[in-house]
C-alpha cells in the first residue's frame, strides 16, 4: 500500500457492461494526475474485499449499476451507508458491501470511508465481452468524470 486512498474497480469482463469497472480503474492508474492514488481491480465482491480494502483512510469504489430507465454512462455518488439503505441491491457486488466493512472493524482491521462510484448501465448480466455501443461512446466522458471525482475528494 503506497496511498491512503484506493480505486477499487469491481466486474467481470465477460458479462459486457459489467466489465466497465476495471476498465475505467485501468483507464484512471495511467492518468498522471491521479499518482497518489492506488488502484485495484477484482472480479467481485464478498470476504476477498477485505485483504484489498485493509489498511486504507478512504477507498473508491467503481462498479456498475442497472439503470432500467436506460441512462447508460451516468454516475451515482453514493456512500456506504446510503447504498446500505437501498431498497433493492443496484448490483451484484454490493450485495455484502456494508456487511464486510462492518466484519472488517470487527475484526479489528482498518476499514476505510467508502465512496462508491455507480456508473449506470442498461443490462450488467449480458454474456460477452464487449460493452454496449451506448456505454462505450460514453467511456471517455466518464472517465474524465470520475478523475475530477477523485480529484476534488483529494483536496477535500
Amino acid at each position: 500500500m503506497a496511498s491512503q486512498q484506493l480505486v477499487l474497480g469491481l466486474g467481470n469482463d465477460l458479462l459486457g457492461d459489467d466489465g466497465v469497472g476495471p476498465w475505467l480503474v485501468e483507464a484512471l492508474r495511467r492518468r498522471p494526475s491521479l499518482a497518489g492514488f492506488d488502484f485495484e481491480t477484482a472480479e467481485g465482491g464478498g470476504l476477498g474485499l477485505l485483504d484489498l480494502l485493509d489498511g486504507y483512510r478512504r477507498a473508491f469504489v467503481v462498479d456498475c449499476v442497472a439503470d432500467e430507465n436506460g441512462r447508460p454512462g451516468q454516475v451515482q455518488l453514493l456512500s456506504a451507508e446510503e447504498f446500505e439503505t437501498q431498497s433493492v441491491t443496484l448490483s451484484s457486488h454490493y450485495a455484502g458491501l456494508p456487511q464486510v466493512l462492518a466484519l472488517g472493524q470487527k475484526l479489528g482491521l482498518t476499514m476505510p470511508e467508502v465512496q462508491v462510484l455507480a456508473v449506470s448501465v442498461k443490462d450488467p448480466y449480458r454474456i460477452g465481452t464487449d460493452f454496449s455501443p451506448a456505454l462505450r461512446r460514453r467511456l471517455p466522458a466518464i472517465a474524465a468524470e470520475l478523475e475530477q471525482v477523485l480529484l476534488e475528494a483529494d483536496h477535500a
